[in-house]
């Protein structure tokens, strides 16, 4: 039991790395409207510096593969699943 889930698990794994891999870095994320991280520069510097892997964490948090649409279901599944529900409050600056 222990082996086939060790396997299965390595599997997994290779098969989000090989998908990460295959599919080319997108630029633009238009459903939160800001440009995504690109692959930072691999310098003996910036290795040093401990930049390298600072820069490398967010690349690969931005460039995850098919991260839209978990982004996509982890809402839908607060809203429906968790019945959570936004913060609607307006407050106004003018006093009245």
């Amino acid at each position: 039991m222990k082996k086939i889930l060790s396997v299965t698990f390595i599997t997994i794994l290779t098969f989000i790395l090989t998908l990460n891999l295959v599919f080319a870095d997108s630029d633009l994320s238009y459903s939160e409207r800001r440009r995504l991280r690109q692959l930072p520069e691999l310098t003996l510097e910036s290795i040093m510096t401990g930049d390298f892997m600072e820069d490398f964490e967010k690349y690969a948090l931005d460039q995850f593969a098919f991260r839209d649409r978990f982004r996509s279901l982890k809402a839908y599944s607060e809203l429906f699943v968790f019945i959570k529900t936004m913060s609607m409050t307006c407050t106004s600056t003018t006093g009245t």
